[in-house]
């Protein structure tokens, strides 16, 4: 057994422990000084320590930064998936419409080409080589309108009474120009159309004037066009035709001869262009106040009362704004893994649960023992001896606990990896937004800071309970070790004074050591110049080992708070590590008695400085450490 002797002026560490007085409110008489610590190791554990709770706040925070993390990678992710398919669908709206515009161009440039003296012969060669009804779907008839003056009706229709016996023009209009059919395709079902006046309603008219006074194609507003026996919305394409190229309205208003007209229905052009099972994504158009196209109907197929996504878009064709209106369906909400990130938490939450459930057993299980203790505080050494045993299993069941702690981190670790390699043939050959490679980097990471934050808390709880034998302690033959352990080569390793060995803990000395030496190599800006040396002094009581190195220093204000659990001066992403290496370093010789000092400033490095208290010490022939390993202290120097 290994106590401290508290005494300032020796400090040493003796291999007997003195019998300590047991805590009155206790009342253990006759105890030993074992009972005594292992009684207070179990009040501390009576309750879930800072520690515990340390480890439960990371662990939220993890699961909330890994929610947080899903729910923006989902989200960006469906919001790519909806741009591409809301501007598919606007793109095809308007290429279906260039289509139908380019039907009336050729139109116009064969009416041209005969000089406006097109035979309804030529015409129906004409629209039977577009093919109409299966390249432009939703399209009517293809139509040719002749301008005639008020005053030439008469003379007009005996001339088109030559070749369609009862011509007429219908309705009947007062107005000084009119526009009557004179060649509709496909004729049999259009029969009728042929000879009626396109400037009888107003709305229709004005487009027509609009058109023939800047000479560019139109679209009506929304119309009822008859298909088949239903009558359907849909709107009126047209161009004007002149004789010859007038550059002027007068000029035009001269020379017009004619329309070419060309109605179709928008939700056949629609469905046409883009099939609505092969989109997520519904739409309607509204031409103003009008309605032309709607697939938003409540009872429509895949309908979503509450769009993850929706956004209107204003199309200038021809005369016309149409408003398209995109929203998102059923379907898209099904694939876009919107639940996801709520599954992420719920898990995560469940796993914190389950880890304070194992806490508050462990703290349980500790006030159990702790209530025994108490009872049986004046009971004979065998007492005491089961107590020890109780406890030694409750640190066993602590291991064992802390291991499959870390397994479900390991496991997600491994769920990282494996999506890391699923996706990487998508993400080169796909585009994908960047952020899902950057994602997976940084749960990778969290995951394995949780697992160094583990390690790192469990080891410095651990501290002070381990029975650790005094044995002898070669201080040489520990820091050789060090130096090959961080692989320091030349020059950046130097031990000057003598190397003592005496009696002490050497598990604790490698371990004060190896932090102190990590610590500097850890924070330093260049580790290829990294200087580190070790000055050994002996001094009342024990040894001194100074650990300087040349790294950025660190300011006063900062030399309390670095020795606490957790604190870190720079940030997580520029420095790995748990943060609780100088605490242990701390904690470890202050439970022998020693203490740890620390000089630094910005830019000086830093030196901490160790009093190590020992008992029966002996020197061995002074070396350093160079060239990557131990030589003679005058070769050194």
């Amino acid at each position: 057994m290994v106590s401290i002797d508290s005494t300032p002026a020796t400090g040493s560490v003796s291999r007997a422990a003195a019998p300590a007085a047991a805590p009155p409110s206790a009342r253990l008489d006759g105890v030993g000084e074992a009972l005594d610590t292992e009684y207070r190791t179990l009040q501390r554990r009576a309750h879930i320590g800072r520690a515990h709770w340390a480890i439960l706040g990371l662990s939220v925070l993890l699961t909330l930064s890994a929610w947080q993390a899903c729910g923006a990678f989902v989200h960006d992710r469906a919001a790519d998936r909806f741009e591409r398919q809301r501007a598919r669908a606007v793109d095809m709206v308007q290429a279906r419409v260039s289509r139908y515009e380019d039907v009336l161009r050729f139109a116009a440039g064969m009416v041209n080409s005969h000089g406006s003296r097109v035979s309804r012969a030529q015409w129906h060669d004409f629209v039977v080589s577009l093919d109409l009804l299966e390249r432009y779907p939703g399209s009517g008839a293809l139509s040719l309108a002749t301008a005639v003056p008020a005053e030439g009706m008469e003379r007009f229709v005996a001339e088109q009474r030559g070749s369609v016996p009862g011509f007429v023009v219908h309705p009947r209009i007062d107005q000084p120009l009119h526009l009557p059919l004179t060649h509709v395709e496909p004729a049999p079902q259009n029969a009728s159309a042929i000879g009626l006046d396109l400037l009888y309603e107003e709305n229709r008219r004005r487009t027509i004037l609009a058109s023939r006074d800047d000479g560019e194609l139109r679209i009506t507003v929304p119309l009822s066009l008859m298909l088949g026996n239903t009558l359907k919305p849909g709107v009126i394409f047209m161009a004007p035709l002149y004789r010859g190229t007038p550059d002027t309205v007068e000029r035009r208003r001269a020379s017009f001869s004619g329309l070419v007209t060309l109605p179709f229905l928008v939700s056949e052009l629609v469905q046409g262009g883009l099939a609505r099972e092969l989109r997520q994504v519904s739409l309607s158009i509204l031409d103003g106040e009008a309605t032309v196209h709607d697939e938003l109907q409540p009872d429509a197929p895949s309908h979503d009362p509450d769009p993850v996504f929706s956004e209107r878009t204003v199309l200038a064709l021809h005369g016309r704004r149409w408003l398209i209106d995109v929203r998102t369906d059923l379907d898209f909400r099904a694939e876009a893994g919107l639940h996801t990130p709520r599954v992420v938490l719920l898990v995560g939450l469940g796993l914190n649960g389950a880890l304070l459930l194992v806490f508050s057993t462990m703290s349980g299980a500790n006030r159990r023992a702790l209530a025994f203790a108490a009872r049986t505080a004046e009971a004979s050494h065998d007492h005491l001896a089961s107590l020890k045993r109780s406890n030694q299993e409750l640190e066993s069941f602590a291991h064992v606990v802390s291991h499959d702690l870390k397994t479900p981190l390991r496991g997600i670790g491994d769920l990282i990896e494996y999506l890391g390699e699923d996706l990487q043939e998508t993400l080169q050959t796909q585009d994908l937004p960047a952020d899902i490679s950057r994602n997976l980097q940084r749960l990778d990471t969290q995951q394995r800071r949780m697992t160094e934050l583990i390690d790192g808390i469990l080891g410095f709880s651990a501290l002070g309970r381990e029975q650790m034998a005094v044995q002898s302690l070669d201080t040489g033959e520990v820091l050789r070790a060090v130096a090959a352990d961080f692989a320091l080569d030349e020059g950046r390793f130097t031990v000057r004074g003598p190397l003592p060995v005496f009696d002490t803990q050497p598990v604790r000395f490698r371990q004060v050591m190896h932090n102190l030496v990590g610590n500097a190599l850890k924070h330093h800006d260049d580790p290829a110049n990294l200087r580190i040396e070790v000055e050994v002094a002996q001094v009342p009581g024990g040894w001194s080992f100074a650990v300087s190195d040349n790294g950025p220093g660190i300011h006063p204000r900062f030399h309390a708070s670095v020795f606490e659990v957790f604190k870190k001066l720079r940030s997580k992403d520029e420095v790995e590590g748990s943060g609780v290496g100088l605490s242990i370093v701390q904690r470890s010789v202050e439970l022998l008695g020693g203490h740890v000092r620390l000089a630094s400033a910005p830019g000086e490095g830093a030196r901490f400085t160790v009093f190590w208290p020992e008992a029966g010490a002996t020197l061995s022939d002074g070396v350093a450490v160079s060239d990557g390993g131990l030589a003679p202290l005058a070769e050194a120097a």
